[in-house]
């Protein structure tokens, strides 16, 4: 079953950069390397700016489709 990536809107701002890269760019393409099938992001979110980046091929979405299970994470973690 596919999952999908779940970015919350944090207080902290997500499009700040850990080394050299926005955090959620870093968590999105984490997500793709790990086997995600999209990113779901507010269009509104302040993170879907960062997100425009060649390197994830991911697809942003609005919602979750109804089938796919859910990683919910803040947009400002790091995973190491």
């Amino acid at each position: 079953m596919p999952w999908v990536l779940l970015l919350d809107t944090p207080t902290f701002d997500p499009t700040r950069s850990v080394a050299g890269l926005p955090l959620a760019l870093r968590l999105s393409l984490d997500a793709q390397a790990g086997g995600a099938a999209g990113i779901v992001v507010s269009s509104a979110d302040r993170a879907r700016q960062v997100l425009n980046d060649p390197r994830l091929k991911l697809p942003l979405l609005e919602q979750a489709p109804a089938t796919a299970r859910r990683v919910r994470i803040p947009a400002n973690f790091v995973v190491y």
